[in-house]
């Protein structure tokens, strides 16, 4: 039987949580609502998509780098920005190769913020960019390796095509979905051309021409400009300040204003200012005070606080979009402790889930077991979740050799000769939710004779400290997935395992690389689900990671906007907003 996907469901319990609007509220002037007000926990550091595609950064960056198309928020089709349409495959060959070739061509409205038009040069400069060994793009590298040329039209300046591997699953979204950066800019010799491409896929390409470095070292040192960025969005950077705010105002006179069928390009409010509050009840306090007007509450408990505080509920909507993301238990697969997968499952058999999303998250969640989210056709809903049971996690520890010896409160064993206590340190972000989680799986894994360590950092010193060079043992993170088809290979495939790559886990499994390769190069669509499914059934098996739950995010947004969320990461898209 067909399911009715999350994210159709989802939004009917959102809808049915708004709260009413009061009789008697006196409505705010029209200097009030010329701007919103929007928390951020933490500051984003950078907000450059390309370099850093966070979610923190994405809610700053979403309204100042533009893509050539996106998917929409509400019905999360791909729907054009930058191009006229989107673009329909045609297959035929590249080079002696079997290709898919897609047309794009570029508004004719469409202009840099310094006045110059975005042309097709300026794409295949980001895509050279992209592909480029040296430049420092690394999150988006593995969805171009199928990329194989492009041409510029000789009589339309606007027009490129693109060139794919056939066999490549993602390449309409692979085409379209990068956010774009002008050549001229970055590239006045125009150096980053068609012709480049070839060049710099070849193997062991290194660049060692003056202008190309200096290119290389300007673009690399990109993400660190903020206000002065020339770029497409209908938003310009005008202040910020670490640690503080971010304040952006639209531009005049801006090129997309007359297409406001298009999200990405409306600009309904004049200025957006972001202000950096980590501390929850501080930003609750300000919200209720009239200073903030959109917040993500961190705490489920919090929110329905506040939704039943008749004091000031019937001032705000309260929002509850499922997100394309998931919480997990990070597990470094490469320690001697953890490299086993019955270790792994014996960790995840100490995750009382259900008690997580009912205790900590007043029930605002649904369990996972994979890295693709649970509204997806292609989910495996016949993978069963591993029960909270100790006793079968001190099952697989027996097994494994880890004892308790007489006098020792923690297990150990004897690993090249030498005792090796089962002591593990938990990383962990320090938030609310992420303290009470790591405390209620340290306390149960105690019980079975594991001592876990909290450690607090920032996810951003996590990853540069610890993450990307494997200096870990747990961490307790969470993981936005795609809009589109997910593609596991950057996360999950052996060929990321290494310092610096995306395979922070260290996971490897020649049968789930397989799969994970033939599900790239699959284009039927029952074939590629069924392949998902199997690659989904094998990783549980695997736990390369302690995958927990799907969590709502919760909006509050005042109602002197009129307002929706969306289940489209980070749920909102406050240019799209108007005055009530």
């Amino acid at each position: 039987m067909k399911r009715t996907p999350y994210y159709i469901l989802i939004p009917i319990l959102a809808l049915s949580m708004l709260s009413g609007c009061g009789p008697d509220k006196s409505q705010p002037s029209s200097e009030e609502i010329s701007q919103i007000n929007i928390r951020l926990q933490r500051d984003p550091q950078f907000v450059n998509p390309l370099f850093y595609p966070t979610a923190v950064g994405r809610e700053i960056s979403q309204y100042i780098y533009l893509p050539s198309a996106d998917f929409h928020p509400k019905d999360l089709k791909l729907t054009p920005v930058l191009i006229e349409n989107i673009p329909e495959g045609v297959e035929t060959t590249y080079e002696g190769k079997n290709a898919t070739s897609f047309d794009l061509t570029f508004r004719k409205e469409a202009q840099w913020s310094d006045g110059r038009p975005i042309t097709a040069k300026d794409y295949v400069f980001t895509l050279n960019a992209i592909v480029h060994p040296q430049s420092k793009i690394s999150a988006y590298k593995p969805f171009y390796q199928y990329l194989l040329g492009m041409e510029i039209d000789a009589e339309n300046e606007r027009k490129v095509t693109v060139y794919y591997d056939r066999s490549f699953m993602l390449s309409l979204e692979s085409a379209v979905n990068a956010p774009l950066f002008p050549a001229h800019v970055y590239d006045e010799q125009g150096m980053f051309g068609t012709d480049f491409l070839a060049k710099i896929k070849a193997e062991g390409y290194t660049a060692s021409d003056s202008t190309e470095l200096r290119l290389l070292d300007k673009l690399n040192a990109s993400p660190t400009q903020k206000m002065e960025v020339v770029q497409s969005g209908p938003y310009k950077l005008t202040a910020a300040e670490s640690n503080q705010y971010y304040l952006l105002e639209k531009k005049p006179n801006y090129w997309g204003s007359a297409l406001q069928d298009i999200p990405n390009l409306n600009a309904n409010i004049d200025k957006i200012m972001f202000t950096i509050v980590p501390e929850e009840v501080t930003a609750l306090t300000m919200a209720k005070e009239g200073k903030l007007d959109l917040m993500a509450v961190q705490s489920s408990q919090d929110f329905l606080d506040m939704k039943n505080d008749d004091n000031h509920n019937e001032n705000w909507t309260f929002n509850l979009p499922q997100l394309f993301r998931y919480y997990y238990i990070a597990i470094n697969n490469k320690s001697d402790k953890l490299n086993n997968p019955e270790i792994r499952n014996a960790l995840a058999h100490l995750a009382d889930v259900d008690d997580y999303i009912k205790t900590l998250d007043s029930g605002f969640g649904i369990r996972t077991t994979g890295h693709f989210h649970p509204g997806k056709a292609y989910y495996n809903d016949t993978v069963k979740p591993l029960a909270y049971d100790p006793s079968s996690s001190e099952k697989l520890l027996e097994k494994l050799g880890w004892q308790t010896a007489a006098g020792d409160s923690y297990r150990s064993k004897s690993i090249d000769g030498k005792k090796v206590p089962l002591e593990l340190d938990l990383l962990i972000t320090g938030s609310p939710l992420s303290k009470n989680m790591a405390l209620m799986y340290q306390e149960e894994a105690k019980k079975v004779g594991i001592k876990i360590n909290l450690v607090t950092k920032k996810t951003s010193l996590m990853r540069k400290e610890n993450l990307f060079d494997y200096k870990y043992d747990l961490a307790l993170l969470v993981n936005g997935t795609s809009e589109s088809h997910d593609d596991p290979y950057p996360k999950f495939h052996s060929d990321n395992v290494k310092p610096g790559g995306s395979n922070i886990y260290g996971y490897s499994n020649p049968a789930v690389d397989k799969m994970i390769d033939e599900l790239r190069l699959t284009l039927d669509e029952e074939d590629r689900f069924q392949i998902y499914r199997n690659i989904q059934a094998q990783m549980y098996v695997d736990m390369p990671v302690i995958f927990l739950y799907c969590p709502m995010r919760k909006i509050i947004i005042s109602d002197k906007f009129r307002a929706t969320t969306t289940t489209k990461r980070p749920g909102y898209l406050a240019n799209t907003f108007v005055p009530s």
